[in-house]
């Protein structure tokens, strides 16, 4: 089916012919939601609200006033690039930078397929185009209103959003397993890494700078060999899962900066805005930002239980508390090594690494398994809209 693209019945839309923007606002003051979401509550090319703030619990900027309703669309206005797509589950209320979008009534347009278009490599592609700003590129309402697309005809949009509602299905089945390991693994470093725990086997209160090197002195990435090395920076870095994202040569990202050298022994950790938790073990040679600390352990650490111990809600908690004493969110090598926490012995920690290894194992089969659903939505949508 995917194999037939007959376009001959297509029409041209725009996008403002089949979305409208909410403007829907909320007295802060006389506030009726309970949950707010955020950008860092959606997730690149998901549509499911997985995760979302609390009113009460945390400090709530006042750009948080525009309310969406369920059944309504987020879509993430600033560094669009990332795609974040997102139908909403509950009433709630979100950031004025984030698009509150219904569909329009469009006799040429299925309306359930407009979170679909969003997420199609011809809209994302329009929306980093058109976006203003290096730093924080970011996206107007009229930016993305007159982005124009063909679409096949209503009856084989019908076809096609019944495959991708089934597909999103099998999706979110997928994703809650992957939830439940993940959760698994978090309970898992809690109780491993439990200062209690420790204690009880003997082991002893340390500071991380009596058992770590960070490597110093840095290499030029734009001369050999340095610049045909895989080059790493916090980007590359998934936020909580210790994952490395996709990344490319020091000299296909055309960069100039010095950068630090690392090797399969090094495990990288971005020191800007550690409430990202963002830490990864590369096992290969490279080049990474100078926002990134290449780290090994040393002196009775092993670097594998080093990995999982910058995963640890302690370290995470102490990381952040010592990150906010400068106006931008970064933690130095002195605040780094200052860290405490319990060493076990090589026995324990090489037990502590297989378990959690095993596990991270089992979250890499899975995650694989999730980009079926996803290849399966690009190619359809390749299909639908052109």
């Amino acid at each position: 089916m995917l194999a037939d693209k007959n376009t001959g019945n297509a029409v041209t839309l725009r996008f403002s012919e089949v979305a409208k923007q909410c403007k829907e606002s909320v007295d802060r003051e006389d506030n009726p939601f309970e949950r707010y979401v955020e950008g860092g509550h959606m997730d690149t090319d998901c549509l499911n609200i997985s995760r979302w703030g609390i009113f009460g619990n945390d400090y709530v900027g006042p750009a948080f006033h525009r309310i969406f309703r369920k059944g309504q669309i987020l879509y993430g206005s600033r560094r669009t690039y990332l795609r974040k797509v997102a139908e909403a589950n509950f009433d709630g209320i979100t950031a004025n930078t984030t698009f509150v979008i219904e569909p329009k009534k469009n006799e040429n347009f299925e309306p359930g397929l407009l979170k679909y278009l969003m997420l199609s490599e011809k809209f994302t592609q329009h929306s980093i185009s058109v976006s203003k700003g290096s730093t924080n590129p970011y996206i107007n309402w009229k930016d993305i209103g007159c982005f124009t697309f063909k679409c096949l005809d209503v009856h084989k949009q019908k076809n096609y959003l019944s495959i991708l509602d089934k597909n999103e299905e099998v999706y979110s089945k997928a994703l809650q397993v992957f939830s439940s390991v993940q959760e698994l693994k978090r309970v898992l470093i809690a109780k491993l890494f439990a200062p209690e725990t420790l204690k009880s086997d003997g082991a002893r209160l340390v500071k991380l700078k009596n058992h770590m090197e960070i490597q110093s002195g840095q290499v030029d990435p734009t001369v050999s060999p340095y610049k045909e090395m895989s080059h790493i920076a916090p980007d590359n870095i998934e936020k909580g899962t210790g994952r490395l994202l996709g990344f490319q040569s020091a000299e296909k990202d055309c960069i100039s900066s010095g950068k630090y050298l690392f090797g399969p022994e090094h495990v990288l950790y971005s020191k800007i805005r550690p409430n990202l938790r963002k830490v990864c073990f590369p096992r290969f040679e490279g080049v990474c930002s100078a926002d990134v600390y290449p780290i090994k352990g040393c002196n009775g650490l092993a670097t594998d239980y080093l990995f999982y111990l910058l995963q640890t809600e302690h370290f995470h908690r102490y990381a952040e508390g010592v990150s906010m004493r400068s106006g931008f969110p970064k933690i130095n090598r002195d605040d780094l090594g200052a860290y405490s926490f319990f060493i076990p012995s090589e026995f324990e920690q090489d037990r502590v690494f297989r378990l959690l290894s095993q596990i991270d194992y089992q979250l890499d089969v899975l995650n694989q398994k999730l980009q079926i659903p996803f290849e399966l939505r690009r190619k359809i949508l390749s299909k639908l809209v052109f």
